[in-house]
């Protein structure tokens, strides 16, 4: 986890930060793992991004102090920088409730029951209305250039 950390730029006491905060989230939602082959991918995920938020919390001042200032490093963090904007934008121009339904999954990381709780909707939709709202939340960052157009109608 803490290799996972580094590669988002996070060292030292922010890397075991973010382990630490991974493992309290793991120990919190074990009960909603279905199957232990998916445990890495999902560790892989939340380490992502919780070092993701961290950094839009913080701003590139969480960059490491000792990287030359050439280093790929920064260059990495000004283009996660604009994308984590240009997403921020872009979910903010598509209309509810796929606003609140993408930000309630990826964001808070609530499990799909909580979501569907709070939309009054079947636990069994939430993926549904999840492609649906990533479709839309897709065409709005295409029209804004930070995804390749679609091939053949496919995302």
């Amino acid at each position: 986890m803490i290799s996972i950390a580094a590669r988002h730029g996070l060292r030292g006491d922010a890397a075991e930060d973010i382990y630490q905060a991974t493992c309290v989230t793991l120990l919190e939602r074990l009960e909603l793992l279905r199957d232990h082959r998916s445990l890495a991918a999902w560790v892989a995920t939340t380490v992502a991004r919780k070092c993701w938020r961290r950094r839009a919390e913080r701003g590139l001042a969480e960059l490491p102090v000792d990287q030359p200032s050439d280093a790929p490093l920064l260059e990495t963090a000004l283009v996660d920088a604009r994308q984590m904007d240009a997403v921020r934008q872009a979910l903010e121009e598509i209309p509810e409730p796929c606003r609140s339904l993408l930000r309630q999954l990826f964001v808070e990381e609530l499990a799909h029951a909580d979501v569907a709780r709070r939309h009054g909707i079947a636990a069994g939709s939430v993926g549904v209305y999840r492609r649906r709202c990533l479709d839309r939340l897709a065409t709005r960052l295409r029209a804004r250039g930070w995804l390749p157009p679609e091939e053949g109608g496919e995302t």
